[in-house]
């Protein structure tokens, strides 16, 4: 069920609507603060089935940039922090031979970086847990996992993101949280 249905657009926000098989509404909001490269993201989903609604679904929050051979692998990387652990992948297409790991914490933040940008996802609440994973041959991609969550018949849950896209740089990502800063790794 692919087929979003954009509802309200101005300069700094965009909001779609979906409904799923299962009877569930879910609304996507995307707010464009007045910053050079963060993000809002907003995911609402309200359950209108008359029975209770289990839900578990992946978020991407960074793809991984497609990596030539060479030089440029040795400074991608995908990292999640939990706590105060960072966990850093280095060139994970080549780490990653079975594909994907999971982490079954909540994280603070995940990224994916390379040798002069970053995109990273920062939750607003706690999560199940996140993962790192394959894309393909020369790309990796990582997130969270929500749930397990129940919804009961008409009632609602949010989730809120903060996502930065922008360059390795410690004061642009400090704007967005202060632990962001580490999503930098300087070796």
């Amino acid at each position: 069920f692919q087929n979003w249905k954009l509802v309200e657009r101005t300069d700094n926000y965009v909001k779609y609507i979906i409904t799923s098989p299962n009877n569930a509404l879910i609304t996507k909001e995307i707010f464009l603060p007045n910053s050079k490269y963060n993000i809002g993201l907003r995911i609402t989903i309200k359950n209108d089935a008359a029975v209770a609604l289990p839900i578990r679904y992946k978020l991407i929050g960074a793809s991984a940039f497609f990596v030539r051979k060479g030089i440029d692998e040795r400074f991608t990387g995908a990292d999640c922090k939990i706590g105060q652990q960072i966990i850093r992948i280095n060139n994970p297409t080549r780490r990653l031979k079975n594909g994907a790991r999971v982490y079954n914490d909540s994280p603070s933040w995940i990224s994916a970086r390379g040798r002069y940008f970053s995109l990273a996802l920062k939750p607003k609440q706690k999560e199940e847990a996140c993962f790192i994973e394959k894309e393909g041959e020369r790309s990796t991609r990582s997130g969270v996992i929500i749930g397990p969550i129940t919804i009961l018949p008409q009632d609602t849950v949010t989730r809120e993101f903060l996502l930065y896209a922008g360059p390795n740089d410690t004061d642009e990502l400090k704007k967005v949280s202060a632990d962001m800063v580490d999503v930098v790794t300087y070796g």
